[in-house]
């Protein structure tokens, strides 16, 4: 809602409407009633006219005067037409010439400061603007409700998008080492070096064949714990395999949730925005 400085645009052209311009341009009236109908009006516009530029005075000695000035200015232009419009009817009746076409005061003026727009126009116009206003507020209030949650469903997507590239890579280590290809390959391997150990161990002598034979043993003893080790890294993996499953589940549902909530947000701003600027529209 606008606050004016002093007097409200609305005022000054109330106080046109009381001079009653459109009056001195009736056809069916006497000489002495039409020069006591233009004298009456033109001493109101006078007035109203003096009271208008010293309230844009006052106006124009505050801060942000160009917007708050402009529904004066063209409250002023407004008066300066009607009463060129008065001298143009004296000017004629003295010529004897025929009426000029009347003049029509609009009944309100209104618009905003903030969006630094003015109108002149009937009741249900003002209803409109008021409408309007009301929708602008409502969809400002709307946005600002969606903006928080849309980055939040932004970074909840990008949360569930670490998380199923953590699971994609979990799984294909879990299939790789859960095979028993790649156990009985690994224990191929371990074979080979102990029988390499045995091999060395056969064709030396001395300290070099003992410490080839201790290795060997020593190598062969830990095959049994090294399948333990095996297994008990499966069941790791498993564990933590099913947690991050868990974990993107409950990522996903949060994603829902706010995905719930979300579209029926925007839904209704989309609404909201294509009143409004279907409002803004019919406003030229």
């Amino acid at each position: 809602m606008s606050v004016y400085i002093g007097k409200s645009p609305q005022s000054f052209l109330d106080a046109m409407h009381a001079a009653d311009i459109p009056h001195c341009f009736v056809p069916n009236m006497t000489r002495r009633q039409r020069q006591i109908q233009i004298r009456y009006a033109k001493e109101s516009l006078t007035q109203i006219e003096s009271d208008l530029k010293h309230q844009i005075e006052q106006v124009k000695k505050h801060r942000d005067a160009e917007l708050n000035v402009v529904p004066y200015e063209r409250l002023l232009k407004l008066m300066q037409n009607a009463s060129g419009a008065i001298a143009n009817l004296e000017s004629r009746l003295e010529a004897g010439k025929m009426l000029p076409r009347g003049v029509k005061v609009p009944e309100y003026i209104f618009g905003s400061i903030e969006l630094n727009v003015w109108y002149f126009g009937s009741e249900a116009d003002r209803k409109r603007f008021e409408l309007m206003e009301q929708l602008k507020v409502r969809l400002e209030g709307l946005l600002a409700e969606r903006g928080p949650l849309r980055e939040e469903m932004q970074a909840v997507r990008t949360e569930l998008d670490v998380v199923k590239k953590d699971l994609q890579r979990q799984q294909k280590a879990y299939q790789r080492r859960r095979r028993w290809q790649y156990a009985l390959t690994v224990m191929l391997i371990y074979v080979m070096v102990i029988a390499a150990m045995f091999v060395v161990a056969a064709m030396t002598s001395g300290l070099l064949q003992m410490a080839a034979i201790g290795l060997g043993v020593g190598l062969l003893l830990l095959l049994i714990p090294l399948l333990f080790v095996w297994r008990k890294d499966i069941r790791k993996r498993e564990a933590k395999l099913k947690d991050t499953q868990q974990q993107a589940k409950e990522v996903a549902r949060k994603g829902r949730i706010l995905q719930s909530r979300y579209t029926p947000l925007n839904e209704m701003c989309e609404e909201v925005h294509y009143q409004y600027t279907d409002l803004r529209k019919s406003f030229k």
